[in-house]
């Protein structure tokens, strides 16, 4: 198989990937606008259906990415909340040897928040690629209390 990256994610939200040219692909539910910018780049939905028709949970979709031949460097993955609950975001990505690593990243999404994630590609060596979610803390030193505000978590938490 030849270089590429996979991207297969469930959630109550959406991904939207930057290459380290600042092309993008994916979509932005914020602006309602789906990019197809990285060159052979095809970005997808599938619904998934509810084998328990009675109930009242609605089908979910899950969203994929795939990037034929990816320039190394740093991807910017943006997962923004459409909903809230659980997600898994599985990424598998081939080097130009068809060695493979799979990274796969777990968590929980509330709507309108957008969560940030560094992909590091390299093309040499899958075994190189590396996966950091960034976290954004705004500290406020010298309120009363001394608080942290946690963006993602849409709260405040109190420190000594």
């Amino acid at each position: 198989m030849p270089d590429s990256i996979s991207v297969h994610f469930a959630s109550p939200a959406e991904m939207l990937f930057t290459d380290p040219q600042g092309r993008k692909l994916g979509k932005d539910p914020v602006h309602n606008v789906e990019y197809n910018e990285i060159s052979g780049g095809v970005y997808y939905q599938e619904s998934i259906g509810n084998p328990f028709p009675e109930s009242s949970s609605q089908n979910d979709e899950s969203k994929n990415i795939w990037i034929p031949e990816p320039v190394s460097g740093q991807y910017d993955i943006q997962v923004i909340g459409t909903g809230s609950g659980d997600y898994a975001l599985d990424i598998l990505t081939y080097d130009q040897t068809g060695n493979s690593k799979d990274i796969t990243q777990t968590g929980n999404i509330l709507s309108d928040i957008t969560q940030e994630f560094e992909l590091n590609y390299s093309v040499v060596s899958a075994e190189q690629t590396k996966l950091q979610r960034i976290v954004n803390i705004d500290i406020k030193p010298g309120s009363d209390p001394n608080s942290i505000n946690c963006k993602n978590r849409k709260e405040v938490i109190s420190v000594a």
